[in-house]
């Protein structure tokens, strides 16, 4: 049976190609395409599905297949330049006259498209203002030389862009870095600028690895910059810490123009600057790149990001933003433990088994399932091929000939066979060719014109059949059917409030889309009616398809999404969140952001629309859910998301937790790391759940515990291992939160730590009264863009050597110990959890640790600084370590402080705790007694390690603990 399938398909696609002339069925206004001679035998077409090397190219590609955009024959004039005073142009700026775009041809076009435009001519950048101070003891980096030489952008005598475009011009005026202009002749919607070639001795590049996120990559070489890479962060220089220089260039956003870096040609690197709107277009975009220099990396990106904050004005940094409480409390969230099958029992008997173990969870996030959301009718789809060729480009629909009879009965028949085509050859083809094809590479270019024409219909079925929540839409704001049908009472807002009441949890989250679901708002329904939906064709822009060229066919492009009318989309966020509020919700996982990128066309370019919906979901956050901003950006790391957060502070820093696939675990960690570099300075990041009975969880846990970051898991009820969160969560359900996001050390910024072989991460963090730095060993596994997925190394992963100092603690300004010397509790980790060292020392600064990882092991060091006592004049030393059997056992610490009685010449240490189990202190001396809250307690003296122990009992306030040498 199965060889006579693959016989008929195979037969009626070879008739199909053999009858199908593009000419015959409305290619009016381009050559015929021609397939070669050898597809046109039956025989033949097998090798097509089956990979086997063609023997001759397409002699046509069709426009909607070329890779590179079409340049629109019309503009619209709706983005000028404000005054460019303060712009410099490079030398020997080509001759010609360089007028501003204001043409107002007189173009036909829909409402949506008027509202677009007049969004991207409302969100024009701001004239450049004066420098403002940053709020930071650090001195910000100055420009200190930073300049254009001839062709070459320099830093000094370091040479950091050489042979840069004459399109560029500079901006001086603020001494955190310069910020790049590009202009050309010719008005249009992309321009590409060639940055020249790269000179560093090593960099990082953040770039988008799907639509959605971005991932880590290090290189020194133009070409081994990636595609949509939006952060790129320079060594020039390679020796002590104190000699190293750093350069920063951050692609940003202009009005309706975003940027990004990518590979250019002959080895350089170049900008690529669009707006995702053909009629959105000029011929000067201003203040589109951002460069600066330092010697301090952080600082440096500190400084960068704020430069840009205050030029765009469309997002704060996250120092300046308020947080929510859920940052601190433990959370469970539902998504992998029921995916969109979640129901009321079942999230009951997920709280109630954390806290039955000891670990009760107070956030709760209701993920993906809990809304009212329908698929689309049959008749939102027509099957009939003059409409899936309607919605090709460029295609016409001519009168219906003898052939087309023929062509329609042919496809009839295949559509009959939907699952076979997936199933059999075509699917066999699609995996092995398409799925890892390059854009513009003939795989693809087949493919996509076979998924836009003949396939489509096909495709869209199968997605439908498989009940695929992509092709979803929503119905209502209100919780559907099945998910209330499941509830006790049936009422949304009692099972909250029961939640709440006999569960103790504090903090409800509710999962939507940014569109409302994610194939959007359903065109029709009663309850959206007022919002005047229609239904949009994404459009990805070139870019991101070099990344994700299966985004061409994606079920968003091929099902279209109902978007609500440009003046209408507060409409959508108030009622979606008044309807939560109503229920007792306390805020919003927002998914799917970076959709709305891809849905700029018609509407004033991926940046304005992008932040139209973004700033409208935020201000209907705070006006329903407070100004705490209890809200988790999500699937959201294109630049035209994260420079739209000028309210929201928290948002996820990496692909999702996947617990089936073993590749993707330490890739996580490290991609969660190096992300935070950059988005920590825009939002608190959020790492993401994990499984506690995952086996890697360890791994897992102890990232979390240095991240800065919430924690929260999605275990499915009973499958749970409460040693492990234990050393997480306190009784009351409280964390030990890390003050800072969690970020590599200085050393490890460069190193490939997943393929390398030899370097591990390393992460540093501040608590209140101590710093905690956690190593890594993530070698065996990393992100692949060829095949575009997490990949397994060939071999047995490394044991890597590496070491431990204080310098791998930033910011120390401030928190130097008086004695200058700091008591260091080390605790390694096996992959399975095992404690297999503790141990504690005192370091200074000229001091390290050294120490080896098996794969998956980590390490983790809490450094507090030791405070000079004196009992009857002889100096001692003290330091608090926190609550021992905790992963950031510093965490525990809130206060300390060293007293001395003169009369007595006694000396006391007040220590502010929290949490409860062993408290863990360093002492040169024993203590004559102690105190916990004026009572006094038994304590444990090691006279041989000088660890000193006490234990607090289960409480959920603050403890004083008082030690007294006398």
């Amino acid at each position: 049976g199965q060889e006579t399938n693959d016989s008929r398909l195979s037969q009626g696609l070879t008739s199909a190609l053999q009858v199908l002339s593009f000419r015959d069925i409305g290619f009016s206004t381009i050559s015929p395409f021609s397939f070669p001679r050898t597809l046109r035998r039956s025989k033949e077409i097998p090798s097509l599905l089956t990979g086997k090397t063609l023997q001759s190219k397409p002699s046509f590609v069709p426009p909607f297949l070329d890779p590179a955009p079409p340049r629109p024959s019309l503009r619209s004039g709706v983005y000028s330049s404000p005054s460019a005073s303060n712009l410099h142009s490079l030398p020997k700026f080509r001759s010609g006259t360089i007028s501003l775009n204001m043409c107002q041809e007189s173009v036909q076009t829909a409402t949506a498209v008027d509202a677009g435009t007049e969004l991207a001519q409302q969100q024009m950048p701001p004239q450049a203002e004066g420098f403002a101070e940053v709020n930071r003891s650090i001195p910000t980096p100055m420009l200190d030389n930073l300049h254009v030489k001839g062709s070459d952008l320099r830093w000094g005598i370091d040479v950091i862009f050489q042979g840069m475009s004459q399109d560029f011009a500079w901006d001086s005026s603020d001494d955190r870095g310069l910020f790049l202009s590009v202009r050309s002749v010719a008005s249009k919607n992309l321009h590409f600028v060639s940055l020249g070639k790269l000179v560093c001795n090593k960099f990082l590049a953040l770039s988008r690895m799907k639509l959605w996120w971005m991932n880590p990559t290090w290189g020194s070489r133009s070409d081994d910059v990636p595609p949509e890479t939006q952060f790129l962060l320079l060594r020039l220089s390679q020796g002590d810490s104190e000699d190293e220089k750093y350069a920063l260039i951050l692609p940003i956003i202009s009005g309706p123009f975003r940027s990004c870096i990518v590979s250019g040609n002959k080895g350089t690197v170049s900008l690529r600057v669009e707006s995702g709107d053909s009629k959105v277009d000029s011929n000067f975009v201003r203040d589109i790149a951002f460069v600066a220099v330092g010697k301090n990396p952080y600082d440096l990106i500190h400084h960068s990001m704020a430069a840009a904050s205050d030029r765009m004005k469309t997002f704060k940094l996250r120092k300046h933003k308020a947080f929510p409480a859920s940052l601190d409390s433990f959370g469970w969230c539902t998504w992998d433990a029921f995916y969109s099958s979640v129901d009321g029992p079942g999230i009951l008997q997920g709280v109630e088994a954390l806290a039955a173990g000891g670990t009760p969870a107070r956030t709760l996030i209701i993920d993906d399932g809990w809304q009212d959301t329908t698929f689309v009718e049959e008749e939102d789809h027509a099957h009939k091929v003059v409409d899936d060729l309607k919605a090709a480009k460029e295609l016409q629909v001519v009168p219906q000939t003898k052939r087309q009879s023929v062509f329609s009965s042919i496809l009839k028949y295949i559509f009959a066979w939907p699952v076979g085509i997936l199933h059999n050859l075509g699917k066999s083809y699609y995996d092995a060719f398409v799925h890892k094809a390059k854009l513009g590479s003939v795989h693809f270019k087949i493919w996509s014109m076979l998924a836009s024409t003949v396939l489509k219909a096909p495709l869209l079925n199968r997605k439908l059949q498989s009940k695929d929540d992509w092709v979803k839409r929503l119905r209502s704001a209100e919780a559907g059917e099945r998910f209330v049908a499941s509830l006790q009472d049936g009422s949304f807002k009692a099972f909250i409030d029961r939640l709440k009441e006999k569960n103790g949890i504090q903090i409800v989250y509710c999962w939507h889309a940014l569109m409302g679901y994610w194939s959007g708002v359903h065109v029709g329904k009663p309850a959206v009616a007022g919002m005047d939906p229609n239904i949009r064709t994404p459009g990805p822009m070139s870019g991101i398809l070099h990344v994700e060229p299966t985004l061409a066919w994606d079920a968003l492009i091929l099902n279209g999404v109902g978007l609500p009318h440009m003046d209408k989309v507060d409409d959508l966020y108030n009622s979606l969140h008044a309807y939560l509020k109503s229920s007792g919700v306390d805020g919003v996982k927002v998914d799917g952001q970076a959709a709305l990128t891809m849905l700029g066309g018609g509407l004033g370019g991926s940046a304005a629309t992008t932040r139209r919906f973004v700033q409208a979901m935020e201000r209907s956050v705070v006006h329903h859910f407070g100004s705490d901003m209890n809200c988790i950006n999500c699937m959201c790391h294109p630049t035209e998301c994260l420079y739209s957060y000028n309210e929201t502070s928290v948002a996820r820093a990496s692909d999702d937790f996947w617990p089936r696939d073993p590749a993707s675990h330490t890739v996580h960690v490290a991609n969660v790391a190096y992300n935070s570099l950059f988005i920590g300075e825009i939002a608190q990041p959020d790492w993401d759940m994990f499984q506690s009975k995952n086996e890697v969880a360890t791994l897992h846990a102890v990232a979390r515990s240095v991240g800065g970051c919430s924690v929260y898991v999605s275990d499915r009820p009973g499958e749970h291992d409460f040693d492990l969160l234990k050393r997480l969560v306190l009784p009351d359900g409280k964390i030990l939160r890390a003050l800072l996001p969690g970020r590599p050390t200085r050393d490890t910024i460069f190193a490939d730590v997943t393929r390398d072989g030899v370097s591990p991460l390393k992460v540093w963090n501040w608590n209140s009264c101590n710093g905690v730095v956690a190593a890594f060993n993530l070698q065996g596994a990393s992100w692949c863009r060829s095949v575009r997925k997490n990949v397994l190394h060939h071999g047995e992963v490394p044991t890597i050597s590496t070491t431990f100092a204080l310098r791998d603690l930033e910011e120390r300004e401030g928190r130097e110990s008086s004695s200058g010397r700091w008591s260091v509790l080390k605790t390694l980790w096996s992959r399975d959890g095992a404690l297999k060292e503790h141990s504690v020392s005192i370091m200074d600064q000229t001091s390290s640790s050294s120490f080896s990882l098996a794969s998956r092991e980590c390490c983790i060091f809490t450094a507090a600084p030791l405070l000079e006592g004196y009992r009857q004049d002889k100096q001692f030393l003290f330091a608090a370590l926190g609550l021992e059997r905790m992963f950031n056992a510093g965490g525990a610490v809130l206060s300390v402080s060293m007293t001395q009685e003169e009369a007595t010449k006694a000396a006391m240490a007040s220590v502010s705790v929290r949490g409860s189990g062993p408290l863990l202190f360093h002492s040169t001396f024993a203590p004559s007694v102690s105190k916990v809250d004026g009572k006094e307690v038994e304590f444990d003296y090691d006279e041989e390690t000088k660890l000193l122990r006490l234990q607090l009992d289960s409480s959920s306030a603050d403890r004083l603990v008082n030690l007294m040498w006398a």
